[in-house]
């Protein structure tokens, strides 16, 4: 079953970021689908993630604790849920390359 995983932090800044994303980005495995990254004006931080499966997002959480660590980013619990529904236009091929974190 496809998994979206939010993961919300007050911890990440811009700047933050893209050095979690060095640690990371090039290590996904296999059943990652997408990953959609925001800040907000009042400084929260948020990611969507989409996974095909939860045995291939739990291959992932310990490079992701592990680039966090490193970054002294306190570790939030990402919130996991079952995909309901997935809207996409060829727009979001646009936004991909423009917003390419790595």
């Amino acid at each position: 079953m496809p998994l979206m995983v939010v993961y919300r932090s007050r911890d990440v800044d811009r700047t933050t970021y893209p050095k979690i994303m060095a640690r990371t980005a090039g290590q996904l495995p296999e059943g990652a689908v997408s990953h959609l990254a925001g800040f907000s004006d009042d400084g929260g931080f948020c990611v969507v993630d989409v996974w095909e499966r939860r045995d291939q997002f739990e291959v992932f959480l310990p490079t992701l604790r592990q680039a966090l660590a490193d970054l002294n980013v306190p570790w939030a619990e990402p919130e996991v849920y079952e995909m309901g529904g997935v809207i996409a236009t060829p727009a979001i091929e646009r936004y991909a390359a423009q917003f390419a974190p790595v």
